[in-house]
């Protein structure tokens, strides 16, 4: 999703705040991270989520700073040409989770600047907040 402007420290910690402001409101048991420049720059985890989803986040992050692309896209591309993740791509489930929660900010000019990420609801719920989060900021 293209930001206006510079994706910036500050910029990536408002977004990362945004998003804890949604899922406190919503009441969610979410972790969320964002990083910028392959380091961490704001994360946390709401109330009723647990250990397990700051590993989905990371495994969630692998494939988003792999790919530079959303984990949604990159989950839906390989079921629409029929492969597996996993057996194209190496790996296992303990490093990677092609699956709804992490997207990627981008600078005005589309160039990749990090990773949004979100772990707790369901795959589609976790991606919706992220471009929620996002949606002011472009």
């Amino acid at each position: 999703m293209p930001l206006r402007g510079d994706v910036t420290l500050a910029l990536a910690r408002s977004i990362g705040a945004r998003a804890q402001q949604r899922g406190e409101d919503a009441g969610h048991p979410i972790a969320i991270a964002v990083r910028l420049g392959g380091r961490t720059v704001f994360q946390v985890a709401l109330d009723g989520s647990a250990p397990l989803n700051d590993a989905w986040l990371m495994k969630k992050i692998h494939v988003t700073e792999t790919f530079h692309q959303s984990t949604l896209l990159v989950r839906a591309e390989h079921e629409a040409n029929g492969k597996d993740f996993h057996a194209t791509h190496g790996g296992t489930s303990e490093y990677w989770a092609p699956a709804g929660g992490a997207v990627c900010p981008r600078d005005s000019t589309l160039t990749f600047r990090g990773v949004l990420a979100v772990s707790g609801l369901t795959q589609i719920e976790d991606h919706a907040l992220c471009r929620e989060a996002l949606a002011s900021y472009s």
